[in-house]
């Protein structure tokens, strides 16, 4: 009864206050507290400038919230960075068709794009790999901004785990890849991933020296190496 009368509270004075320093604080309070009965609430600042981060991000820790934020991305007139972080955090996968169309759309900027990319990784189907995949191409492979190159792997790693054998042609490829691309930032990949990528998903007649290179590298041994337990014991990393 004393939580109930908490937010019922704090739901007041977000109203009663005009100051958008302190609404946005008392959001981050009901946002501590919140069942779905104060989603109206985070839903009413969902569009102000200011306290919208605030309010979606009341609705994604607010359990029983799916409802609701798959009616606002729905209702956006345009691509969201922050309600498409939203549909990755709750893994809404029935924001997929909203996702794809977001993804499609020449209007989105670049953060909009990387944060519905992410999304269609983490909450995606197997209709979400062609799209991830045009657009990974698109970026020759390389880790951009927009990351849609990350994105399609996480995809990809994410289905094969979940067990939907038809997520790719070869699951195999997906594996090498995953790991390729999970530790680019070790010194001897950094020039060569990218092509790895390219020969694994672009087909080996379009780097076919690096194609040579993974049959040459079974199970890529120096990954290996460097995720033994004695790097870890001598504080190594992977730059």
């Amino acid at each position: 009864a004393l939580a109930r009368e908490v937010r019922t509270g704090l739901a007041d004075a977000v109203a009663a206050s005009t100051d958008k320093p302190n609404q946005a604080f008392l959001l981050s309070l009901l946002q501590l507290c919140a069942t779905a009965q104060e989603a109206p609430v985070f839903v009413k600042y969902a569009g102000d400038d200011y306290l919208a981060d605030y309010a979606v991000r009341g609705l994604i820790s607010t359990p029983g919230t799916e409802a609701t934020l798959l009616a606002l991305i729905g209702e956006s007139p345009a691509p969201n960075a922050l309600l498409a972080y939203a549909a990755a955090e709750k893994g809404l996968a029935a924001a997929e068709p909203a996702l794809l169309k977001w993804a499609a759309d020449p209007t989105a900027d670049t953060p909009a794009r990387q944060a519905v990319y992410n999304a269609l990784a983490k909450c995606g189907t197997h209709a979400s790999i062609a799209t991830l995949a045009a657009a990974a191409k698109a970026d020759g492979y390389a880790f951009t901004k927009n990351d849609a190159t990350g994105a399609y792997v996480n995809l990809l790693a994410r289905l094969a785990a979940a067990g939907e054998q038809r997520a790719h042609e070869d699951d195999r490829r997906a594996h090498l890849l995953h790991q390729v691309m999970r530790y680019r930032t070790i010194r001897k990949l950094r020039g060569s991933y990218v092509h790895v990528a390219a020969a694994l998903f672009g087909g080996a007649s379009e780097v076919p020296h690096y194609a040579q290179r993974c049959v040459n590298i079974p199970k890529l041994r120096h990954i290996q190496q460097l995720r033994s337990r004695r790097h870890y014991e001598r504080g190594g990393n992977y730059r």
